[in-house]
């Protein structure tokens, strides 16, 4: 008879009797910190019936709508740093009759320890396998990408994890009084079009700017606006971002703004995701997609090098190409 799991280190697996099978997360030992994310999360399974798998007490069968099968590499793409478990409950039953495969692995996630680590706001909860939140049954879903899971079949991002679709190389974001590289006395904000895959309200935007260290402001804002003929027209929603992640070099890694107003956006029209410096010596930067070069002799790229803080009115003309092939990297996230 397949014997009950026993936990060894993060790895817990049944005897290798035919019926048998293992939920797995890799990291250094029961209880231990994640260093790092994606984290595959592995359930392999022959005539077994899965009951439930579930993430801190969420089902995730319920969340999905139907059966979920994990199988070996599949990633947990996001997880709130804090202590989590990850639990399977199931029966197999063989020539020996009925068995348990019932099994809980408990790992611990440091604060800023993984590329897309971040709390949901009051109220929401973190669904792992799609980082995006949720209340109740109702979840965030993509609404445009140039990085991430919608992208890993686009040339630039296949064969790339979710977060990796994020070219390392950045345009700045710069107020006109900033001493440090990439700015160095220049002004400079950029404005990104995109038109959403399905209509809903703004939950959130991931996109991966940072703050050099230093003396520099550690001040920017950031918009979501109308069309106007191509550039950026009506302010939607406005955001102060302060104190964002600090980097020496551009950060690969998302930051998470979450919507306040809510405004609704509607599947096939134009908007503009405009970011730039709050203060005169800001020095940032906002990496670039692996996969979204403009096209040729369009519009939808644009920045403003003009003033000490350059105004959301522009002026605003197409990127050097030598400083900015492909466009700025990020996600819109509606409900």
């Amino acid at each position: 008879m397949c014997r009950r799991f026993q936990s060894w280190a993060i790895l817990l697996s049944a005897s290798l009797l035919p019926g048998c099978g293992s939920i797995q997360i890799t990291a250094p030992a029961n209880g231990s910190t994640v260093t790092g994310m994606p984290q595959p999360l592995t359930w392999s399974s022959s005539g077994v019936n899965t009951l439930s798998i579930t993430l801190d007490g969420i089902n995730v069968t319920g969340l999905s709508g139907g059966t979920v099968t994990f199988v070996p590499g599949v990633p947990m793409l996001t997880v709130a740093p804090g202590a989590h478990a990850v639990s399977v409950s199931g029966q197999g039953n063989n020539v020996f009759g009925s068995y348990n495969v019932s099994a809980t692995s408990n790992f611990t996630v440091a604060p800023n320890a993984c590329p897309l680590c971040y709390v949901c706001p009051t109220g929401q909860f973190l669904y792992a396998f799609t980082g995006l939140c949720c209340t109740g049954s109702r979840c965030d879903f993509v609404g445009y990408a140039n990085f991430g899971l919608t992208m890993l079949n686009a040339p630039g991002c296949s064969g790339f994890q979710a977060n990796d679709c994020i070219n390392q190389n950045a345009g700045g974001l710069c107020g006109g009084s900033n001493t440090g590289f990439p700015c160095v006395g220049t002004a400079e904000a950029f404005a990104a079009s995109f038109s959403p895959f399905q209509s809903g309200v703004l939950s959130q935007i991931q996109v991966p700017i940072s703050s050099l260290p230093g003396p520099q402001a550690n001040q920017f804002q950031a918009w979501i606006t109308a069309d106007n003929s191509g550039k950026p027209g009506t302010v939607l929603e406005t955001f102060s971002l302060s104190n964002i992640r600090l980097s020496t070099f551009p950060t690969q890694t998302p930051v998470h703004i979450f919507s306040v107003a809510h405004p609704a956006l509607a599947a096939g029209t134009t908007y503009w995701l405009v970011i730039g410096p709050a203060a005169p010596t800001a020095n940032g930067s906002w990496n670039l997609s692996l996969a979204d070069a403009p096209a040729s002799g369009s519009s939808n790229f644009l920045f403003n090098d003009t003033g000490s803080v350059p105004s959301i009115n522009g002026p605003w003309a197409p990127p050097p190409t030598s400083g900015a092939p492909l466009r700025t990297a990020f996600e819109i996230d509606v409900r």
